[in-house]
């Protein structure tokens, strides 16, 4: 245990003891936090940490992906296959369920689509959707309502490469991948209006009755994207600092 310990960051991070890993995890996340952007930390790294995301111990996995968001928030992640890791990360962090996990993980995705090609994370969502495992095809359907909430449907391409592979889950036998598949139209109808309606005409009597019903009742809300939510933070800390002055 004490040669483990004592190891260099890089064995460490991959040590067969959890607690040594979980502490390595943590330690990397630090040295990004303190390092600059152009320091050689994060290309020492680039092609190990995303395949370590997957750890199997909650504790470590969870430690991992918080020096990957670390690192997105450093570096804009280009050298990364976004296609493999999104779906890595949906498959090991988001399938599972575990709450604390699952919540960093969403923010990793949208750090990844925000700094990354888009087009790869879209393409990993879309495999994951149509994935064999119900858990994954339904955590992949949560991750891209995530980003659907918080960047609107044009930085999706208005959603239209999702639509094929969601009316498929939709018609499924499995009440769990058919209630992912409805809460995607409702909430597609927030962003896209009546623009929606032709992509669900396929859908069972029952499904569509239950849609224009929510349709019938949905509120109109104006929506502020991720990048607005930004911006409004750094006038409102802006603001703050001029009136402590």
């Amino acid at each position: 245990m004490q040669s483990q310990d004592t190891g260099s960051l890089q064995n460490r991070i991959k040590s067969k003891v959890r607690k040594v890993r979980q502490t390595a995890f943590e330690e990397l996340a630090q040295k990004f936090k303190e390092a600059e952007k152009e320091d050689y930390i994060f290309d020492e790294y680039i092609g190990e940490l995303p395949t370590l995301l997957g750890d199997s111990n909650p504790g470590a996995q969870e430690k991992a992906i918080e020096a990957f968001k670390v690192y997105l928030e450093k570096r804009n992640g280009s050298g990364i296959d976004g296609k493999s890791v999104i779906k890595n990360l949906i498959d090991k962090a988001l399938a599972p369920g575990k709450p604390n996990i699952k919540k960093i993980t969403l923010e990793v995705i949208c750090l990844m689509f925000e700094n990354m090609e888009k087009k790869e994370i879209m393409d990993g969502i879309i495999d994951s959707i149509n994935h064999k495992n119900q858990k994954v095809s339904c955590a992949a359907v949560q991750a891209l309502v995530e980003l659907l909430t918080n960047y609107g449907p044009r930085k999706l391409q208005f959603l239209k490469p999702f639509f094929p592979p969601i009316e498929k889950l939709a018609a499924s036998t499995v009440s769990s991948q058919r209630t992912e598949a409805m809460n995607f139209y409702k909430e597609a109808y927030k962003y896209m209006g009546d623009a929606l309606k032709p992509f669900i005409v396929n859908l069972k009597k029952a499904q569509t009755d239950e849609l224009e019903k929510f349709f019938s009742e949905c509120p109109n809300v104006p929506m502020i994207w991720r990048s607005q939510q930004k911006q409004m933070l750094l006038k409102l800390k802006w603001k703050e600092r001029q009136e402590e002055e």
